[in-house]
Order: C-alpha cells, then structure tokens, then sequence
C-alpha cells in the first residue's frame, strides 16, 4: 500500500532566520548583518541600563549586536540577561551555541533554564537535542511538557515518538492519543497520520470512514500525503465508494506537489482516468 507519513515577536522572527542561515566558520561566529533593531539613541540607553543589571535593556542590546553581526558582543549581552532569568535570552542563547557554535551541552543548559520557566519553545529545542542523541524518555518528558501546553508540533512529535518504535517501546495507543490531540487543532501532518492509524487499525479499531475523514481533512489543508492518501481511498472504494475520477483527482493534486507515490499510484490507474 503506498502510503507516507511529519517589537519581541520581530526579534524572535529575526534571529530564527539568521541563526538557521548562519555558517559557522571559527569560534568567533558572524551573522550576516542586517540593519540595526534600534536607533543610536536607543541603544545609548539600553546601554546605560544594561550595565545596571536591567535584563531587558541586555536582551535588547544583545539581539542588536546579534542582528549587526557581533556575535562577540551578542553573546555576551544575551549571557548577562540569561543569568539574571531572562526567558527569551536563554533560549535565543541556546539556538545562538546550537546553530552557531555547535556546542549542544550549553544549548541544552540554555534550553534547559527556559524550559525549566514553561517556555514551550525551548521545551521542544531541548527535546531536539535528546532525540538526535535518542535519549528517549527525556525527549518525551520535554515533548509532553509543551503538549500540555497545547503546542501542536509538540503533540505530533509524541505521536511519531510513540509510533515510531526506534526510540521508545511502540504504544500505538499513546501515538493515537496525541495525533489527535494535534488533528482536532487542525495540524495536518498529525491529521494525515491519524487517518493511517484508523486505515492500518494501529491503536485505534480500524475504520476507513474515519481515516477518509482524517486524510479529507489534511487534503482539504493541501497536505501531499494526505492526498495521495485520499486517492488511494477512493481508487479502492475503502471508506468512500470506489471512484477512479475522485482517485485521479487527489493523485494529481498530490503529483502537482512532487509527491512520488501519488506518480506511481496514478500511473496504475485505468488509462482513461490518468
């Protein structure tokens, strides 16, 4: 069966990109430069009360220099804010020794004091760092942190976590449980892989009309898997009446996207319907 499975808010915008455009070339690291985040002025004033120990005026001189490529300087300022507490500090302080320095332990610490502060951001940088070192159950202590919280990208994680097996024991049940944690808020990754449990009968009793409902749905949201999914369904009338025109047309919209099953699927369709 081919199927496939997953001003603030303007510096926490801004230094995402960066850092993930960033290419580490020594230990003194650079950004590329971009225009001040404030004026002359401004910045003599963070200044004046940063050296007093004021942690937003640290944060901001820290994201200006980080922002004007002084890495030097940008971490020394977001390090002064992250010490006294500074929630965002921490966490851009770990993305900043993630993605620049490539020094995951103080990340992690980084991550880890934010984390610590229920930043849900940070709770799922740090469970990164546990699933790239397939330390399963820390990562899903930190997932299940943010998922309670709400964070969709975080239920979906638990769910692939669960499903996964590589990791952790399977529980198809649990990965049930937070796919649709993550579906009924509209996320259509966790949407799609919903509708496979249903159609595989993993953790749930299996129900092509459910799975329809769950691929239509991630369909609907343009998600590739999804369609093709969807065909697939239709082409063999399970959980839909069997229609090869409803089949083709989810096959191409998923074929429109580069989706490679959605070509093969397609392919073997009747001639007249390709």
């Amino acid at each position: 069966m081919e199927k496939t499975q997953a001003r603030i808010l303007l510096i926490l915008i801004v230094v995402t990109i960066m850092l993930v455009s960033c290419v580490d070339n020594n230990r003194e690291a650079h950004v590329s430069t971009q225009e001040p985040l404030f004026s002359d002025e401004e910045i003599e004033e963070f200044r004046l009360l940063a050296e007093q120990d004021d942690d937003e005026s640290q944060f901001n001189l820290g994201m200006n220099y980080l922002v004007t490529g002084d890495g030097i300087q940008a971490v020394y300022w977001l390090t002064r804010a992250a010490e006294q507490g500074h929630i965002i500090a921490q966490n851009n302080l770990g993305m900043y020794y993630r993605d620049i320095y490539q020094n995951h332990e103080q990340a992690a610490y980084w991550f880890r004091k934010a984390a610590e502060q229920g930043m849900v951001s940070a709770q799922l940088n740090l469970a990164r760092i546990y699933l790239n070192n397939e330390d399963g159950d820390n990562a899903e202590f930190w997932l299940i942190r943010a998922a309670e919280q709400g964070d969709v990208i975080a239920q979906h994680s638990l769910g692939w976590l669960y499903m996964d097996g590589n990791i952790m024991l399977t529980n198809n049940e649990q990965a049930v449980y937070w796919y649709r944690r993550a579906a009924e808020q509209g996320f259509d990754m966790a949407q799609n892989d919903l509708g496979i449990m249903y159609a595989e009968g993993n953790g749930v009793t299996q129900d092509d009309e459910q799975a329809v409902y769950w691929f239509r749905r991630a369909a609907d949201q343009n998600n590739s898997d999804a369609q093709n999914n969807l065909g697939w369904q239709y082409e063999f009338g399970l959980g839909v009446e069997q229609n090869y025109e409803q089949a083709a047309y989810w096959y191409k919209k998923s074929l429109a996207q580069g989706n490679a099953n959605a070509q093969a699927n397609l392919a073997a369709l009747p001639a007249q319907y390709r």
